[in-house]
């Protein structure tokens, strides 16, 4: 049907796109891709609470990967020893409130909880015996320093010197740190600190991703912040800060993940940043992002536990904790793949680089897959651990599961990022916004909308996003000058009525 314009009576032939839906088929989520260790309790808890299983398989993953931390490496490449790959993940959950976030991800990072009580248990017992043999010492101290003054007074002072070699000076007991598997917001001071003191890493879990988000984005001190998040997120990560604390900071292959929920519209509005500016990567690493279709079924569930699958699901994940370095300089253990799997990781690897190198380059995605290549070897990794903590190579079994399952949460990226891929697709669709919420009226200029200085939405840009819009059908151009060029954009009445305006 013809739609005309109130205001110049242009007729406009066709209807226009829907812009503004984010809406992108997703794929449906294999379980049994995941090791079968696992699998029983991921689905007996979904089950039970009707929560979305993308949410569990996250939160499962992000768990196991912080629990392995740098314990474990792999090195991708058959003969290059140049790139070591460690399993360090970090993953987010989109959902509205309603859609279970909390509940899901308190059940599947259980085996991490569990682990960080038991941290503080042995912590305890560990600063008890530390305060007793603080308190000998100093008592011994005190004794050791009267004798020895006591000799001073006899002897010179040279061979008082010489002589104190002597003595058996007592020796401070060291103050014992706590393992950390688990925080929820610390300062940068107290992460590093943690990060020093827990060579396996630690996992940064929060309810909310969206305010640890900002904070990263404050003046000042967070740059530095952020600066600091994103390297620890390699998992290797060398840092030395002479200001922080009285001796300093010096890590050597520091490793954090991050894992939380966030709102849809929290996120999208985190997405618009980084297209208009604010990009160095951060969004990018969380490589295990699940942005579900809301569900709609409720079948009523109200029966136990399955306690065999829980036993599977917790020995498996505790088993990671006791994997082991390779030295006392807790340098990782380093994995590589079978013949087999080396060729098929191989085939993948080579595609997904022409892939980013061509389709997606420009675009949000060329960064997105980029990191895809870690992220296919940490799930690989991951899932042999979850099979066999022994285990010294990655079979094919678990490198072509991980493919498929990379496959999956890229499903959901495109998600995320639908019309919002360049700069250009966001002014696009911030423009539209603007129409449909009527801040412009039937028959504007592109004067207006500059003079407006909507962020991201500079000169070259306004121009460039009423183009598409016009092809898209929101927006049709006039000349109605006479004496010189007045282009005025008349807009397409049924746009109001697609979004209920």
């Amino acid at each position: 049907m013809e739609q005309v314009s109130v205001v110049t009576g242009k007729v406009f032939s066709f209807s226009p796109e829907d812009l503004l839906k984010d809406s992108v088929e997703l794929p449906k989520l294999d379980m049994e891709l995941l090791p079968a260790s696992i699998r029983g309790w991921i689905v007996d808890c979904i089950e039970r609470i009707q929560g979305q299983e993308s949410f569990a398989v996250a939160a499962v993953l992000c768990g196991a990967s912080s629990i392995i931390g740098r314990q474990r490496a792999l090195f991708p490449k058959e003969w290059d020893r140049g790139w070591c790959v460690v399993p360090n993940l970090w993953g987010a959950v989109i959902g509205s409130p309603s859609q279970k976030k909390s509940p899901i991800i308190k059940m599947m990072m259980e085996p991490v909880y569990y682990l960080q009580k038991q941290a503080n248990q042995k912590h305890e017992e560990e600063l008890f015996v530390y305060n007793q043999r603080e308190d000998e010492y100093r008592l011994q101290k005190k004794v050791w320093e009267r004798e020895y003054m006591n000799q001073y007074r006899k002897q010179s002072e040279a061979s008082a010197m010489d002589y104190s070699d002597l003595l058996d000076r007592p020796v401070a007991p060291v103050q014992p740190c706590k393992e950390v598997y688990q925080i929820s917001d610390p300062t940068i001071e107290r992460l590093l600190q943690i990060v020093q003191e827990t060579p396996r890493g630690t996992l940064i879990l929060r309810d909310e991703l969206y305010g640890w988000l900002k904070s990263l984005e404050q003046d000042g001190k967070q740059k530095n912040d952020r600066s600091y998040y994103l390297e620890l997120w390699t998992g290797d990560a060398y840092i030395s800060d002479d200001r922080m604390g009285r001796d300093g900071i010096n890590i050597e292959g520091g490793c954090a993940s991050v894992f939380g929920g966030i709102q849809p519209d929290s996120i999208v509005s985190y997405v618009s940043d980084t297209l208009a500016g604010k990009n160095d990567g951060l969004l990018q690493r969380f490589q295990l992002l699940v942005y579900p279709d809301p569900l709609t079924a409720y079948t009523h569930t109200d029966r136990a536990e399955d306690e065999a699958a829980k036993e599977s699901y917790m020995s498996a994940m505790l088993a990671l904790s006791e994997l082991g370095f390779a030295n006392d300089n807790h340098e990782p253990i380093t994995l590589r793949f079978t013949s087999d799997a080396q060729k098929v990781f191989t085939r993948w690897f080579i595609e997904n680089e022409r892939r980013t190198r061509g389709e997606c380059r420009g675009t949000i995605l060329e960064e997105v897959l980029g990191k895809y290549n870690s992220f296919v070897p940490s799930l690989a990794l991951i899932f042999q651990l979850l099979c066999d903590p022994s285990s010294m190579q990655v079979d094919v079994v678990a490198v072509e599961n991980a493919i498929k399952l990379a496959q999956y949460f890229e499903a959901h990226v495109h998600k995320l990022f639908h019309r919002r891929k360049t700069k250009l697709d966001l002014a696009v669709r911030m423009l539209a916004k603007r129409i449909i919420n009527k801040a412009l009226t039937d028959g504007f200029t592109s004067r207006e909308v500059k003079r407006k200085e909507w962020h991201g939405l500079d000169a070259q840009m306004v121009d460039d996003a009423l183009l598409e819009l016009e092809s898209a059908g929101w927006v049709a151009s006039t000349n109605i000058g006479k004496t010189k060029p007045k282009i005025v954009y008349n807009i397409n009445p049924e746009i109001f009525s697609m979004y209920g305006k």
